[in-house]
């Protein structure tokens, strides 16, 4: 078993930086930094149930709609203040 790599090895992560103590670059706790990951994922988990019932109401082709022109204002919106 000695050829095959562990997942700890650098080969088997993609040889990128050492990210173990990156939360304290950003002056936070790690507990602080997996909460901020919790929300990332639990936000779409969220939302799915009630889209997926929106939809069958209104329409997949409608809500998609909607949720593209949403995510195209949100991203648009900060633009200008980047000037």
């Amino acid at each position: 078993m000695g050829s095959r790599p562990r997942l700890t090895d650098r080969r088997a992560r993609g040889g990128g930086p050492d990210r173990r103590d990156d939360h304290a670059a950003l002056g936070a706790s790690l507990a602080e930094v997996q909460w901020v990951v919790d929300a990332y994922a639990l936000a779409p988990a969220a939302v799915l149930l009630p889209a997926g019932v929106l939809a069958d109401r209104y329409g997949r082709r409608r809500m998609l709609t909607v949720g593209v022109t949403v995510f195209t204002v949100a991203s648009l919106a900060p633009s200008p203040a980047w000037r």
